[in-house]
This record gives C-alpha cells, structure tokens and sequence, in this order.
C-alpha cells in the first residue's frame, strides 16, 4: 500500500509531538509552590487576586477568601516579582504584624514530582516482587 503525500505532514506531526512531549521536569522545573495566608482584610484579598492575575500564577487552591491561604505555583523567572508583591500584600494588609507569612511547600516541583515517582516506582517494584518473611 502507497502512503499518500497528502498524509506525510500528519506523521510529521505525530512523531514530533511524540518526541518532544513535555516532561514533568520540562514543564515544573523551578517552580516553587508557595502557601499564602490571605489575612482578614478583604482589600488584602483583593491586593492578592491582582498579583495572582498579573502574574498569570497557576493555584492549587479556590479563589482566595479571607482568613485563609491560597497555594500557589510561582516559576523562577516569576519569583522576584511575587516576593516583591506579596511582601507589600502582607504588610499593608496586617497579616505580617499579626505573624503570617509565605510558606515554601515545595522549593522546586519538578524535583518533588520526580522524588514522589520513585517512590511510586520503589514500592511497586518491592510489591511485585514479593515479600521478604
């Protein structure tokens, strides 16, 4: 059977979508995920959704509430200006006098990711392998 010529870029595409899919360490390498308290002041919140839209930041949490936090992926090249940000957030607000601050929950996500899979992948093999009594 002859391939058509009209289905040689459908392949193209095919084996370079294939090859170069993007990894876990591509895509989350140096990002950093970050737990913010929202304090209890509502222009504090509202501060925090326009840092979080400015900065175009993923959350692993709902729209942010008072009296509450928010978890956020922050990448590198993001980084400065969040902490710059946020600083100026917790301070205006009160929650840095009334002893909240960010909280670093993971320090490069990537790393995290690929730690987790071993694991993942230790105790599978140590299950598949039967036990040792």
């Amino acid at each position: 059977m002859k391939t058509s010529p009209a289905f040689l870029p459908l392949l193209g595409a095919i084996f370079l979508v294939s090859t170069y899919a993007a990894s876990p360490a591509d895509i989350y390498a140096g990002v950093q995920v970050i737990r913010v308290p929202t304090g209890s002041s509502r222009a504090g919140v509202a501060a925090l959704e326009n840092l979080i839209d400015a900065l175009q930041l993923s959350s692993w949490s709902d729209a942010p509430v008072a009296n509450s936090h928010v978890d956020l992926e922050v990448p590198a090249d993001k980084h400065a200006a969040f902490i710059n940000g946020i600083s100026k957030i917790l301070i205006s607000s009160g929650a840095k006098q009334q002893g909240f601050d960010i909280e670093i929950m993971h320090e490069d996500l990537a790393a995290s990711i690929a730690a987790e899979a071993e694991g993942m992948y230790d105790s599978s093999a140590r299950l598949q392998g039967g036990s040792d009594s």
